[in-house]
């Protein structure tokens, strides 16, 4: 079975770096198909065209094995999305929202304009909750039950300090998914028996973790196919193919 991975930051950051040939190579020991590739810290919080342009870059290098997230500071929404939606019609299929770094809340109306230009594109949002006041997982639902057309990610589960609010959360809104990163296999069979599979996506967050960890984990679950496949590929292949027949139904 072929995976598929939510979330992978690549590139020169400041606090991480992971150059894409390695990112491959790991990729083909663990028979992941496609990784959705992330701008590094400085490109999601300042240098967005830079960014946009460096995923670009590499979806179309390397066709069928990377997607790619879009950014752009909510602050420049004042004057307009024109540079993010150029991203997107370049063929970014979803936008990186990460107001930890880029300075407001998931609930400011400058943040408004990124989800009506994700609307617009049939692109989904990946929202890091975590560690921020301003970037809580409950947050992140009451941004997803203000756009219902629009799917959003519950990046990192609010990990660390305040990860009791992702189930909850994750319960409110049914246009909210779930990763698998960050969390424990007991965690995991709690999440299924909350929310099911449907909702929840196979993610590696690398470099902060490894493919053996977070794989391995996977397996540790030990469930039939039928349900494995939805987590591992089929979930994160319906936002990425919203245009094909079948795949985007919730």
């Amino acid at each position: 079975m072929k995976w598929l991975d939510a979330h992978v930051t690549v590139g020169d950051g400041v606090h991480f770096k992971l150059d894409p040939g390695r990112l491959l190579d790991a990729m083909d020991r663990h028979e992941v198909e496609t990784a959705v590739l992330s701008p590094p810290d400085h490109e999601v919080a300042f240098h967005n065209e830079e960014g946009n342009e460096s995923m670009l870059k590499l979806i179309r290098a390397y066709p069928g094995r990377f997607a790619a997230y879009a950014v752009y500071s909510p602050w420049r929404s004042l004057k307009g999305t024109a540079p993010l939606e150029k991203a997107l019609e370049g063929g970014c299929r979803g936008i990186k929202l990460d107001v930890m770094v880029q300075g407001c809340s998931l609930l400011d109306p400058i943040v408004d304009p990124l989800i009506d230009a994700a609307r617009r594109h049939r692109a989904f949002v990946y929202v890091r909750t975590g560690a921020s006041m301003h970037a809580l997982p409950l947050q992140a639902a009451e941004l997803a039950r203000r756009h219902p057309d629009v799917s959003f990610i519950l990046g990192r589960m609010g990990k660390t300090d305040y990860a009791v609010e992702a189930i909850p959360a994750l319960l409110q809104v049914d246009n909210l998914y779930a990763e698998t990163v960050h969390n424990y296999v007991p965690y995991l069979k709690t999440l299924i028996a909350k929310i099911g599979v449907g909702r929840i996506l196979f993610s590696s967050d690398l470099p902060l973790t490894s493919y053996e960890r977070e794989t391995e984990k996977i397996k540790d679950l030990q469930l039939p196919d039928e349900l494995l496949e939805p987590i591992v590929h089929g979930n994160l292949l319906r936002l990425l193919s919203p245009d094909k027949e079948g795949l985007y139904d919730r």
